[in-house]
């Protein structure tokens, strides 16, 4: 072998080995992607060649090609924020056992109420009952600019509906995109869909303008074998046995399972509430009148407790201002990553 070719070699064995170590260094640091709309942790995968991708508000893995790029179309998808019947009267609901996110908080009566979050890239055929607003479930759909779909509302949610930072779409007056059941009497029968939604959404955005929210953190489940032997199961207590809620923890599934009033909660269409992350938070609660509406706090911060794989974590939770989203930090002031899929947020005095 001439001088020149033993040169050549060494030159090509030097070029491979580099490169051997920066593609150990992508697979162990991962990277940071941005583009086409979408933030999400990229982790590559040195046995397949492929990389995952996190849907921005479910945190669920979506694959890509070789090259990075998602296999079908994909942008930060808008999200639609509706108000929730749960008083007995409205049960059994539809839909709600599809939201990527549902918070919970006591309206009048000490009756819950929730407020679930969809994306607009679901398609969930019947969503409901739709209860009136109240003002601290804005605040909280804010934090996602979102689509707020509700049947009128208090006076003071009605009035920070002109200020607040959602597209307010109102039944009373966007009839069109809701129905009213026939099996159900008032105010306990209004219906939606994501399809509704989506074409009352179009009717609101302006040409150009994108969704533009922050995102939590996600991480994989618990390995197996690294699950609890005994799980710390969630209660919530509303101040009435029918309201009283319990999640129980499903080590085969890693994930909890919703009790109200003792027994299971079940949809309409006999879907189960089924949840990777339950989250437990205390803020300042007041009746404010002679109804019983209440003034919840939802800016600054207060304590909570993170429940995921089969643990309680202790935290704080934190809301810098009505656009910014609810996020958790541990004891060490780090933020917490949810489990990949749906959360359920418990808020109590």
């Amino acid at each position: 072998m001439s001088k020149r070719s033993k040169q050549s070699h060494r030159t090509l064995s030097l070029l491979f080995v580099l490169g051997g170590v920066l593609f150990i260094m992508a697979v162990w640091f991962g990277v940071r992607v941005l583009g086409s709309g979408v933030y999400a942790d990229v982790v590559t995968l040195a046995t397949t060649k492929t990389e995952l991708m996190r849907h921005p508000l479910t945190g669920e893995a979506l694959s890509t090609t070789a090259n990075g790029e998602l296999e079908f179309d994909f942008d930060v998808p808008w999200v639609y924020a509706l108000m929730i019947d749960n008083s007995i009267d409205a049960w059994p609901q539809r839909g709600v056992d599809q939201a990527f996110l549902v918070i919970e908080a006591l309206a009048e009566g000490r009756i819950p109420r929730f407020v679930a979050f969809y994306s607009s890239d679901q398609s969930v055929e019947v969503i409901g009952p739709i209860r009136s607003a109240r003002p601290y479930f804005i605040d909280w759909a804010s934090g996602f600019s979102a689509l707020f779909a509700h049947v009128g509302g208090s006076p003071a949610a009605l009035d920070e509906l002109e200020v607040a930072v959602v597209f307010d779409f109102n039944q009373y007056y966007l009839d069109e995109y809701f129905w009213r059941s026939y099996w159900r009497y008032a105010p306990h029968n209004v219906y939606t869909s994501t399809d509704l939604l989506g074409k009352g959404l179009a009717t609101m955005i302006e040409e150009g303008k994108v969704p533009s929210y922050e995102y939590w953190q996600f991480k994989d489940d618990a390995l197996v074998e690294s699950r609890v032997d005994e799980a710390v199961n969630a209660t919530v207590d509303f101040g009435t046995d029918e309201y009283f809620v319990e999640w129980k923890y499903d080590s085969d599934l890693n994930a909890y399972v919703r009790f109200q009033g003792g027994s299971q909660m079940i949809m309409e269409d006999g879907a189960e509430i089924i949840v990777n992350n339950v989250i437990v938070i205390k803020t300042d609660i007041s009746v404010i009148d002679a109804i019983g509406r209440r003034e919840t706090r939802t800016i600054g911060e207060g304590s909570a407790e993170v429940y995921q794989d089969g643990t309680a974590v202790v935290a704080t939770w934190e809301k810098e201002s009505q656009d910014k989203p609810l996020k958790f930090f541990d004891e060490a002031g780090l933020e917490i990553k949810m489990n990949a899929g749906v959360t359920w947020i418990e808020v109590i005095e």
